[in-house]
Order: C-alpha cells, then structure tokens, then sequence
C-alpha cells in the first residue's frame, strides 16, 4: 500500500480497501476478536473515495458489507444508518433498470435489504418508523414487480389511459424480441437501446400522469383503512425476525412495539429470500381432507398462534372485519383456527371476517376507484364451464341471475378469449366458473382455461382487459389465488393481482383445487347473502363459508329444491339437480358433508370492500 496510496491511485486504493474489508472476515474470523474493528477501518477507509453519485454500485456494496457487520455486532442504529444509504441507492438504480432481467435483479436486492431495515426498525423499539417504511417499499415492490402505477391509469382521461397504454404494449413487444431466439436480422444493441428509450417514455408519462401515487403513505393513512370496529394485520418475513406482525386496532393514532407480535420460533427457515418447503400449500392440498385439516391446524399452532392471541387480547366484537395487508399464505390456517376468548373457545371464521390488500397505497387505489364509479351498476357477465366438463358450474349463478337487471352468461365453447374480452368491459360483477392453474415457476403464466383449452394468463389480463367499469371480479376455479410464495420478491405475482391491475377493485379467488360440488354451493349462498341480503360482498364471503361448513345433507337438499323448483317455473327441467336433490334428501339429515376445511376455506377475498347496488 506504500506504492498504491490514496493520493496517486484513489480509485485503485479504494477498491484495495474494500476488498480487504471484506476478506478480513474470511482470513481471521473467530481467531481475532478485533477483525471487525480492522474490517471497519478498511471499508470506512473506502467510502472516502466512493460516493454515492461517482460510484454508486461500489458505494452500496461496502455500505452493505459494512450494515452487516454492524448488525452482527448488535450496533443497530449504525447498521440501519447503512442498510438506508444501501436502499437509498438500490432505489435510484431501480428507476433505472429498464429490462426485464435488471428489473428483477434489482427486485430481489431491494426486497432483502428493505426487510432487514424494518427488523432492525422494531429491534430499535420504533414501530411506528417500521410500519411506514415497510408499506413504502412494499409499495415499491410491487409497482415494479408487474408494473402497477398502471392501476392507475383507470383515473386518468381517455386520451392519458391510450397512451400509456401503448406505451406499455411497446415495451413488452420489445422485452418479447429480446427474449425470442436470435434474428440475425436485428440488432440486440439497436433492440436494447430503443428498449431503453421507450422504457424512458412509459416512465415520463407515468410520472406526468395525475393519477399515479408517490407512494408515500403515513402512518395515519394507513390506520384510515381499518374497518370500523376492527383490526389491521400486517405480516412480515425477514431473516433476523422470522415472522412478525403488526396487530393495530380501530381508532389506534400510533403504533408501539406493543402491536408487534414476533414468532418466538422460527416459524420457517428464510435462505436468500426462500421459505421452507413445509408451508408450500400447493403440496399439501393433495392430502386427503382430513388430513389436509390437521395440516392447517398444524401450521396455525407454529406458524400464527401468537397473533390469535394477540387478535383475542383485542377483544373486538363478534363478526368485525380484519383487514390483512399482506398474503393469504402469510396467515395461513387462520381461517380454520381455534380461538380462546373470554367468551370461551370458538373459531375464527366465527368471531371474525377476514379481507385482504396486497398493501395500503394498492388498497387505497382501489377504494379510489369505488369512490369514481359510484354505486354498482346491476350487472353480470358469467364464464360458465368453457371445458364443458364441470356439471356444477352452471348452477352457481342460476339464481344470481334474477338479482341483477341485466346479466350475460357464455356457456362452454361460446366463451372464448375474444366474446369474454368484449363481455367483461361492460359489466360491474364478472363470474368465472371454469378450470385453472396457478404457475409459481413464472406467475404470469397463471390462467383460467377458456374455450377449446386457450389458456387466458394473468400476463394477457394485465395486457388486454378493460375492467374500468367493473366492481368485483370472482375467480370460482381452482388454485386462482395461490402465488409463489418461496421468494419475498414474486410473493404477490399472479391472478389476483393481475385483475386488480387490469381495473378490478376487488377480486375473490381461491388457494388450492375446489371441488364442483361445493364451490357451486358456497357461490350460490353468496350470491344470496350479498345481493338479497344486502352484506358487504367480504362479509357474504364469510357468511357463505360458515353456512357450508355448517350445512347439513336436508339443508343441502333444500338448496336443490330451490333451484329446481325456480327451473320448473322457467319451464326448464335439470337432471342434475334432481338427482343432487334426492341424494341428499335421502342420506343422514344431520350429517355435515362439506365439514372439512379442504371444501369451504380456500375462498380469500382481496381490495375494496363491495357494497351490493
């Protein structure tokens, strides 16, 4: 170093002293107990060259090294010092990222180092900090992860909505030539650099557009989403902390470490980013029913059991809504949970509702929505059994139809790709009951199966459907809204979130296969609860999963007969339900046949709550 000193060679000095930060570790470790203090000074000794606007990768990486080591010796103001300066930088070089493989690279960084801020927030006793800046980089995430200020092109004029929107096309058109076999006919630098550019573009617009949201919400905002007499739950995963959620009841102005629940265990192991295979919910619904019970009151007793109690200790009424910001599979067995209170033991879904939000500035878009449409128009457009293969599917919506002032309904081969576009552009409730599947390997790829086996993803639902006047979208098809759940970075990507994107403000879908019988069952209950009944569309979910799993073989019989009577009156005679009838009419009255949780909890409501017009 006698040679290479910092006034000749900065930048080469500089590197040398970060490289030796960084194998400091590895050459002495344990056998030293000051290497951290020579690490330290090598990387401190770095930063006097490196800077943030001249080397900004370099600047991060040791700023990064440095909040490690930080945090290892449980210095965690200046850890977090770091790890913000780390985000700081990751977020500038974010905006830049303009392709796909950058984008998500990127994606994965700003997830890891984003989470381990916010543990050391709460290990720092400063909840309230923790809370907002995990909803600012969620709300990060997840823009960039399928691109979502496009939510918000629903609240812009015409002309705004057209361009962005071709904007958008442009650059997936490009994306797709980069990602295609080689034309030696076109340029990859000419591609990348019009890529690029176009990128610039979309970006402008969306910066220039009044609808899009900086993303910045305070505390206070967000508690504005708890439902009146409820709770606000927010979960989450980090390396240090495992699992931990903020609890927030309605009316709370502030948040203390006191609303934090951590998992004293770890509830999964956390390996760059991966959860453990265990809680893959998409294995585990191969068991049989009852086992597959046994498995959700498994994961409940390790996974969630402390915010049970934390929920219990909140002493809400009987009936209140919890508002989940998160994944379904973050709180997975709550549903079916066992719950102490004071009044005794009893089951979740019989003390509360349950609705989720991918996060609180997505959700407020969404209720933004509901405010600029006004109340529901009365209207249904239904995909019925595009496969012809589901005798049940037809009947889901058979008596829903009489609930709306005009409905449309294409059966089996007539719902095709282009009749289902043009269909749903013009109602407020869109059904789907058909076949899907849900892809963790590529989430996007995730679809409902149409007419002659086209598969219509998530990716083409984001691309080509207009919602703006839709309300609630219902996805009664299988796995509609499982996610990859192994990373914290694609945890939100598919189906779901896709219909939000295209427009929806609300969407139920469903977390693993369901059986014909009983979706079509639990749909008609809803459909009774929200549209005569009048309940919240989130509240008749629920309603509708406690009535099946309490339905016994005469009350089943009895939902039969008035559908079969209804269809006699029409003039219209069904076999099915004549046969369904009888079977049921003749088994044991009292015997509960849709019971387990495998038939009536994979139902999840996510957005804005509905109130039926």
């Amino acid at each position: 170093m006698s040679i290479l000193t910092q006034d000749r060679f900065p930048a080469a000095w500089a590197d040398c002293q970060a490289n030796l930060g960084r194998l400091v570790p590895k050459l002495y470790g344990d056998s030293d107990e000051d290497w951290r203090v020579k690490a330290i000074a090598h990387l401190r000794a770095a930063l006097t060259v490196y800077s943030e606007e001249e080397e900004p990768i370099k600047y991060m990486q040791v700023q990064e090294t440095l909040a490690d080591i930080y945090f290892s010796s449980h210095q965690h103001q200046e850890a977090l010092e770091r790890y913000l300066a780390v985000l700081r930088v990751k977020g500038k070089l974010f905006d830049r990222a303009f392709t796909e493989a950058g984008r998500y690279l990127e994606l994965e960084s700003v997830a890891k180092a984003s989470s381990r801020a916010v543990s050391i927030l709460i290990l720092l006793g400063r909840a309230h900090e923790a809370l907002q800046e995990h909803e600012r980089w969620r709300a990060k995430l997840l823009k960039e992860a399928v691109e979502w200020e496009r939510v918000a092109d629903v609240l812009m004029e015409d002309t705004e909505r057209s361009l962005l929107r071709n904007t958008a096309r442009e650059v997936e058109r490009i994306q797709a030539q980069l990602r295609a076999p080689l034309d030696p006919t076109i340029s990859p630098r000419r591609l990348s650099y019009q890529l690029q550019k176009t990128h610039e573009s979309y970006k402008k617009l969306l910066k220039e557009s009044h609808g899009s949201s900086n993303g910045e919400m305070s505390p206070m905002q967000i508690f504005s989403h708890i439902p009146v007499g409820g709770a606000l739950v927010v979960p989450v995963r980090s390396k240090e902390l495992f699992l931990f959620f903020f609890v927030v009841r309605h009316g709370r102005q502030e948040v203390s470490n006191e609303d934090v629940v951590i998992t004293p265990q770890p509830s999964f192991t956390m390996s760059r980013g991966r959860i453990d295979p265990l809680y893959r919910v998409d294995q585990a619904v191969h068991m049989e029913p009852e086992k597959f019970a046994q498995y959700l009151s498994y994961i409940a007793s390790h996974h969630i059991d402390h915010l049970i109690d934390k929920l219990a200790d909140c002493e809400l009424a009987a009936g209140s809504t919890i508002l989940v910001l998160g994944t379904p599979l973050e709180v997975l067995g709550l549903h079916t949970a066992t719950v102490w209170t004071k009044r005794g033991r009893s089951e979740f879904l019989d003390q509360y509702s349950i609705r989720y939000a991918p996060g609180s500035e997505l959700l407020h878009l969404c209720e933004e929505r509901l405010i600029r449409r006004g109340r529901p128009r009365s209207s249904l457009v239904a995909i019925i059994d595009p496969s012809e293969d589901l005798p049940f599917a037809g009947l889901e919506v058979e008596m829903a139809k009489g609930t709306f002032d005009t409905s449309e309904c294409l059966y089996g081969r007539a719902a095709t790709s282009e009749t289902m576009m043009d269909a749903v552009s013009k109602h407020s409730y869109l059904h789907f009951a058909c076949h899907g599947f849900s892809s963790l390997e590529d989430p996007l790829d995730s679809a409902l199966t149409l007419a002659q086996g086209n598969q219509f993803s998530a990716a083409q639902v984001i691309r080509d459907l207009d919602l703006s006047k839709c309300h609630l979208v219902i996805l009664s098809a299988c796995q509609t809204g499982l996610v990859n759940s192994t990373t914290l970075e694609t945890e939100y990507l598919g189906l779901p979130i896709a219909f939000l994107q295209a427009g929806a403000p609300a969407v139920i879908s469903t977390l693993w296969s369901v059986e014909d019988e009983s979706a079509m069952l639990l749909m008609h209950q809803f459909y009774k609860l929200h549209r005569r009944s009048r309940l919240p569309a989130s509240v008749a979910l629920g309603e509708a999963q406690r009535w099946l799993r309490s339905a016994t073989n005469a009350e089943i019989a009895g939902v039969f007969e008035e559908i079969s009577t209804a269809a006699i009156d029409r003039g219209e005679a069904n076999g099915l339900v004549e046969e369904s009838f009888e079977r049921y009419a003749a088994a044991h009255n009292n015997g509960r046949p849709f019971e387990q949780p495998h038939y009536w909890a994979p139902f999840i409501y996510m957005g804005a709550e509905i109130l039926p017009g």
